[in-house]
């Protein structure tokens, strides 16, 4: 069977919808899976043996909307038995309807932006609100004909890979007399992250050695001042792949309900991912708690009581 995922963004979103290939994979060992994704984000697809190929759009070659779409087109002669859009937005749907004919997606009332739903063949529903895993199992399962369990994601393998052996600049950052702990300072939006004030008064009451992430100049800026105040060291700007393979080697990694916190849940690391209270809806919706990876919420992560977060920490590493 060859199949089709469409799945164009963002790094959150894609690592999210990964694990759905050691499923599919299960139940059909040899089938040819296919992701569509925009070119910004493939990087992290590679680590992930399971797909056959990966098809890129929206780069910066792709000057309009014409250019997407004979791309498109081009792509649909892989001949797809199916094409399944995780995604559920207007301009994924399109893509989807492009290069296949046996379409899947989320039915109106399950999808982000509920007119992609006429874009599909065949519709699932399922409440927009579900865990995502949850969500983007429950459109393959039903997409393919199987099914899934709780217990099969809570024991899932790893959907990240890396390289078994350091690179000289990863070595260079760990402590082997330490534990190691990646702090990821920035996100999205900064409503997500915890102040620096915070960030700082929780390093230095650990005893590890702390490193910090950064993806702009605005993050950057904040990694060094939490730097600035504390004992904890900025890692250089890395690649994706170099940033997942960081943190396969540490012992703990925190961070907002971003991207690269979401990277842990894949590689099977111990995490743990800090949600503001206002999105408990959030914090139940993008993570799901396992042994090693946990979810705090605070009203405020200006002023909160670090003790929880620090026993948790410690219960981790």
């Amino acid at each position: 069977m060859k199949i089709a995922i469409v799945k164009l963004s963002s790094l959150g979103d894609i690592i999210h919808g990964m694990i759905v290939l050691q499923f599919i994979k299960k139940h059909y060992p040899e089938s040819e899976i296919h992701w569509i994704v925009s070119e910004k984000f493939a990087e992290i697809l590679k680590l992930n043996s399971d797909i056959n190929k990966i098809h890129t759009l929206f780069s910066k070659n792709e000057k309009n909307i014409f250019d997407t779409f004979t791309k498109s087109r081009k792509i649909s002669e892989e001949n797809f038995d199916i094409v399944i859009d995780m995604q559920g937005l207007f301009k994924s749907a399109i893509v989807t309807n492009i290069i296949g004919k046996n379409t899947w997606g989320f039915s109106f009332n399950s999808s982000r932006e509920p007119l992609s739903s006429f874009f599909y063949k065949n519709k699932v529903k399922i409440n927009y609100k579900e865990n995502i895993y949850i969500r983007n199992l429950t459109l393959i399962s039903k997409a393919l004909g199987f099914d899934f369990s709780k217990e099969e994601i809570l024991n899932k393998q790893p959907f990240l890979e890396t390289e078994k052996t350091d690179s000289e600049n990863i070595q260079n950052l760990l402590d082997k007399s330490k534990k190691n702990i990646v702090f990821i300072p920035g996100a999205s939006t900064t409503d997500k992250t915890i102040s620096l004030i915070k960030m700082c008064e929780i390093i230095n009451v650990l005893d590890a050695n702390i490193l910090l992430t950064w993806g702009n100049s605005c993050e950057k800026n904040k990694a060094y001042k939490i730097a600035e105040k504390t004992k904890a060291k900025v890692i250089p700007k890395f690649s994706l792949y170099s940033l997942t393979e960081l943190i396969s080697k540490v012992d703990l990694l925190i961070g907002p309900d971003t991207g690269p916190t979401h990277i842990a849940f894949g590689l099977n690391k111990p995490s743990i991912t800090v949600f503001k209270t206002k999105a408990k809806s959030s914090m139940k919706r993008n993570s799901f708690e396992t042994a090693i990876n946990k979810r705090i919420s605070f009203k405020d992560l200006n002023k909160f009581d670090i003790k929880e977060l620090i026993e948790i920490i410690y219960q981790l590493i």
